[in-house]
Order: structure tokens, then C-alpha cells, then sequence
């Protein structure tokens, strides 16, 4: 989920956002191996929805001006 702009992804890339696509990468290498292990699409897209639930509270976590 990378931006096309430039300049917003500079600010993000200040920001810290390079290690959330490191997660991004790392949970993808993860529910690929979901897959092959189950070869089912199901476990795969539940961890891919709870990743998405929760992003709203690594965004507070990690961006939040304290």
C-alpha cells in the first residue's frame, strides 16, 4: 500500500513508515506460509483482516504526538 505521491510518501518515509511496510512484507511472507502449509484461503484472509483491525492501533501507537 504504497503511495503514489511523492511527497506524501517522503513525509511518511519521516514519519517512520518504511518499518510498517517492513510488517506489511513480513505478514504477507507469513500468511503465504499459511497457505502452503493449509492450502486453504481461509486462515490466510482471517490474519490479513485482524491485521487490518488492528492497524488503526499501531497507527495511534506509533504516530501519536505524545
Amino acid at each position: 500500500h504504497l503511495p503514489v505521491d511523492v511527497e506524501l510518501w517522503q513525509t511518511l518515509w519521516a514519519q517512520g513508515a518504511v518499518p510498517l511496510h517492513l510488517g506489511a512484507f513480513f505478514l504477507g511472507i507469513w500468511t503465504g506460509g499459511l497457505l502452503l502449509m493449509d492450502r486453504s484461503i481461509i486462515w490466510p484472509i482471517a490474519a490479513h483482516a485482524l491485521a487490518n483491525l488492528f492497524a488503526p492501533v499501531w497507527d495511534l501507537v506509533l504516530f501519536s504526538s505524545s
